[in-house]
């Protein structure tokens, strides 16, 4: 071998090298920023979170991942997040969108995931804020139906308020879909955007003597357990002071013969604020956004804080 050879075979062997102690460098630094973004990361959230499918940080990742992956239509960003829910971190501390055309965008990205109609829901703006809000209509909710024959559209506002009153404190909008599978239930819809479910329910209102698939009893606090692990108290009335420092309840009206928060004489909706200049609430999932909230404790017989 000349000379002019070797010191091609020398020049290679370096260039390898060097490029293989690159390599190890660069994963061995790209490892450690991810260490400390990751250390920074969970010492500013709640650590109890952590590890479930619903929290931002991992949703952020699954888009990231599954965008420059080659994975199966199972594996997708949209069936992880249906499996576990959309999320359930407030936005910057605060009720709702700030604009809607933030709210708009979450209400797409919410169809997207799920019958694909963004017909099927609707933005409300309530004191200045935005909220996705479920439609509880025949067209998409008329053939869930319960063993005594009532379905959803015409008699499940339970699950819409709940799907409310979740989304208004999340990231994402939690769908009526989403609280289904969380209590044992295979959801699917046809062409038109319409849902079924894998069994009649045993009822689509509260009824604590009956159970879901999952074992948990038919109340709101079974749902909201399922979901998320939180156990909600009903207080009867909601508690104004803990409603202008972030809570919100859902509620139950019974009795509303003037048709005051309802159609029919009862409804299950949403208190988002409390007013005391006017002495009225903010509600949501409801026929009126603001009522004298004297008038609504009268007619409540269930308030579930959250």
């Amino acid at each position: 071998m000349n000379k002019f050879m070797i010191v091609k075979v020398a020049l290679a062997v370096s260039l390898v090298v060097i490029a293989v102690s690159v390599v190890v460098y660069m994963s061995v630094s790209i490892e450690s920023g991810m260490t400390e973004v990751l250390s920074d990361y969970l010492s500013l959230v709640d650590r109890t979170t952590i590890g479930n499918s619903k929290d931002k940080f991992y949703e952020d990742f699954y888009d990231a991942y599954y965008n420059n992956a080659d994975v199966t239509s199972e594996d997708s960003p949209d069936s992880v997040r249906n499996k576990g829910g959309g999320g359930d971190k407030r936005k910057n501390g605060t009720l709702g969108y700030k604009t809607k055309k933030e709210a708009e965008a979450a209400l797409n990205a919410a169809a997207s995931r799920n019958n694909k109609q963004p017909a099927a829901w609707k933005v409300v703006g309530v004191n200045g804020r935005f909220f996705v809000v479920e439609n509880q209509s025949s067209k998409w909710w008329g053939d869930v139906v319960s063993g005594s024959g009532s379905s959803m559209s015409s008699a499940g506002c339970m699950w819409f308020a709940i799907s409310a009153m979740l989304s208004a404190k999340s990231d994402n909008v939690v769908t009526v879909s989403q609280l289904l599978k969380a209590v044992g239930y295979s959801v699917s819809y046809n062409s038109a955007g319409k849902y079924s479910v894998s069994e009649k329910l045993p009822c689509v209102g509260n009824d604590s003597g009956k159970k879901y698939a999952n074992g948990a009893a038919c109340t709101p606090s079974g749902i909201a357990n399922s979901y998320n692990g939180r156990t909600l108290m009903d207080s009867g009335k909601p508690n104004r002071t803990n409603l202008t420092k972030g809570s919100v309840y859902l509620v139950h009206a019974q009795g509303d013969s003037k048709r005051i928060v309802s159609m029919t004489g009862e409804h299950w909706f949403v208190i988002t604020g409390y007013d005391s200049s006017s002495k009225a609430y903010q509600l949501l999932n409801c026929k009126v956004t603001a009522c004298n909230a004297d008038e609504v404790d009268r007619l409540l017989n269930h308030a579930y804080e959250y």
